[in-house]
């Protein structure tokens, strides 16, 4: 079983977040739970068996100003989710 549970938040609209701060959001709550997903994945195919739990947030679905770039990286971790869900 894994448990992907880490989240940074970065507070701020937009246009006053830079790039890196943006980067090291989707680094964390994006980048890392894929890394863990792919270190475990093959071995849970091959076993037939297995369970991935992604622990997102209402932010995954619904977006404020203020949170962008943390609801972008929970955006783009409930779609990674529903592709492994699909396969």
């Amino acid at each position: 079983m894994l448990v992907n549970n880490a989240g940074i938040e970065v507070h701020g609209v937009t246009e006053e977040l830079s790039l890196d701060d943006f980067r090291a959001v989707m680094e964390t709550n994006y980048f890392g739970a894929l890394r863990c997903i792919k270190e475990l994945l093959p071995e849970m195919r091959e076993r037939g068996s297995g369970c991935i739990i992604n622990v997102t947030s209402v932010a995954g679905k619904i977006s404020t100003s203020p949170l962008s770039a943390y609801a972008a990286s929970k955006h783009a971790l409930e779609a990674a989710s529903e592709g492994l869900r699909r396969k």
